[in-house]
């Protein structure tokens, strides 16, 4: 039976993935070298160990929503889960073999994990991460056996704190998560149906012009029969394509920087994205495209 051990020997930021997410070098050794591994289904339960650093006095002070004043953090200061992870390890036979673990991680500041990495200025993480699954060997006088991994193995892992930082910066540069509420979607639609009178002008402004909120808004304009103004980008999206705008303004362009900064100058002195105005007077006009 297999007598597997593990060890993380590095960390690095995974490039280009759908969300972030860190590569842990997992190191994979085999006390009884003789026998064929298969394959190993391979989860993993990573925690912090927040008691096993020291914390600077401004890192106390982010750290103060987590676990309240310093002055109590040695009734508080508990480890805390940071997240599962799993991988498939594909067979090997010999001492050991080296695979990467992958971790997604989130910017999300409503998970406490987050919170604590965001409140560190440097130095390291201590993770301890606890390894279980089911593991698939060929003994040499029999056919393929399954045991599973003992709930004891487990690997400690300092990760740099400027590790986290640089994957959060490459993955969201100069940007922070924000939680949006859940009636976001609805809200202009909502603003539109309350405040709408007839001879009213619904202005609505998208970069993408399939911006999901201004589209609803701007369909329950026309059913009101009110006229409508859009700016928008690239080639105008769903609101050009549905004619949901009497004057379509598009800035023909996919580089939204320079789309905004032409909405933002457009719009000025207008009431602001999907307003409703009754003050605002618009006179005919031709569809004009921005080169």
């Amino acid at each position: 039976m297999p007598d597997l051990g593990f060890q993380i020997d590095s960390a690095h930021v995974v490039p280009f993935a759908a969300s972030p997410m860190l590569a842990f070098r997992l190191h994979i050794r085999n006390g009884s070298a003789g026998e064929k591994i298969q394959t190993i289904a391979l989860r993993c339960l990573i925690q912090i160990e927040v008691t096993r650093r020291r914390y600077e006095p401004q890192e106390q002070e982010r750290l103060r929503d987590l676990f309240g004043h310093p002055d109590r953090w040695s009734q508080t200061l508990r480890g805390m889960l940071w997240t599962h992870a799993s991988v498939m390890v594909p067979g090997f036979k010999g001492a050991s073999t080296v695979v990467d673990l992958p971790v997604p991680c989130t910017f999300d500041f409503n998970v406490a994990a987050t919170k604590y990495f965001d409140g560190l200025a440097d130095g390291e993480i201590p993770l301890n991460m606890l390894f279980s699954g089911t593991v698939f060997y060929a003994p040499s006088d029999s056919p393929l056996q399954v045991a599973p991994i003992s709930w004891d193995q487990e690997a400690r892992f300092k990760l740099p704190v400027k590790v986290w930082r640089e994957m959060m910066e490459s993955y969201y540069p100069n940007s922070v998560w924000v939680n949006l509420r859940q009636d976001t979607e609805v809200i202009f639609l909502r603003q539109l149906m309350a405040q709408a009178r007839p001879g009213d002008v619904a202005i609505g402004i998208s970069t993408s012009g399939g911006s999901r909120n201004i589209v609803m808004a701007l369909e329950e304009a026309r059913e009101r029969k009110l006229l409508t103004v859009a700016l928008l980008g690239n080639d105008g999206g769903e609101i050009a394509c549905r004619g949901l705008a009497d004057f379509p303004i598009i800035d023909r362009s996919d580089y939204i920087p320079r789309i905004a900064r032409i909405h933002r100058n457009s719009a000025t002195g207008w009431s602001g994205p999907g307003a409703i105005s009754a003050s605002t007077t618009w006179r005919p006009m031709q569809k004009r495209t921005l080169a």
